[in-house]
């Protein structure tokens, strides 16, 4: 999968995969967010985003690979722009002895690893809240990301100039069941939340302030059709990111995309 922002030019969709081994350690679970408003964007104390990446239930055997292969490629990019983070979710045996820097690691305690997605996931979110980002940008192990495309996307005045009580739910847009059912976001191209939606998303998942917040066994082990339910239920609606030179997310690969096979 691919994860595309704005149009420099060819070289962007080129990229290499390296493999390294290193242990690291673990973190703690972290204390709920506050709902206190967020300074200005410019305030040194802010971290403009962060990526979430979590694990895809596809080709598990592979993940350990490509978490490596992610973090000495556009992982190393991302690190070199100052207000950008990024944060790898996964349980302790997945993720500790990959030779990730071990500040980047989510290791979920054992009754978060042992619960269900969703509750991993809401743990992750919770997390990167208290950590003060303006914007959470939800991925996979399967996502491509270009860190200087993301940097330049979230210049954009929509971005920029917003609230920090603005709702931001931004990507690749699709449809449950095909043409028929709700919108949502692609998990697999990444999408952008901004802070303010993601503190009310987890205090209603959390607390069921709202029936559009709980969600049934398919959606919870699915969370991003959980997300975007609850989502839906708080009045921000799914923003494409497609504009006269295409999408700036998506959903497949560049030769995917170039052929259309």
């Amino acid at each position: 999968f691919f994860f595309f922002f704005c149009n420099f030019g060819p070289k962007n969709i080129y990229f290499k995969l390296k493999k390294k081994k290193k242990k690291r350690g673990g973190n703690p679970p972290p204390p709920r967010p506050s709902t206190a408003a967020l300074p200005s964007a410019q305030s040194a104390r802010i971290s403009s985003a962060t990526v979430v990446l979590t694990m895809s239930p596809v080709n598990p055997e592979g993940r350990g690979r490509r978490l490596v292969a992610i973090s000495e490629s556009w992982g190393a990019s991302l690190r070199k722009i100052r207000g950008m983070k990024l944060r790898v979710l996964g349980a302790h045996a997945d993720i500790a002895g990959l030779g990730l820097p071990r500040d980047e690691l989510y290791e979920t305690p054992v009754e978060v690893t042992s619960a269900d997605p969703a509750s991993q996931l809401i743990w992750a979110l919770r997390r990167a809240t208290n950590e003060r980002t303006r914007y959470i940008i939800l991925a996979n192990d399967h996502t491509y990301i270009v860190p200087e495309n993301l940097k330049c996307y979230l210049a954009e005045p929509s971005f920029a100039e917003a609230a920090n009580n603005d709702y931001h739910y931004v990507g690749h847009l699709l449809k449950e069941n095909g043409e028929k059912g709700a919108l949502f976001l692609s998990g697999a191209a990444g999408y952008i939340m901004s802070r303010a939606l993601v503190v009310d998303l987890i205090q209603n998942l959390d607390e069921g302030r709202s029936p559009g917040c709980t969600g049934s066994k398919r959606e919870r082990s699915q969370p991003g059709l959980l997300l975007a339910k609850c989502i839906r239920s708080l009045g921000a609606v799914p923003r494409d990111s497609s504009d006269a030179g295409g999408s700036r997310f998506n959903v497949y690969g560049p030769a995917r995309l170039v052929t259309g096979r």
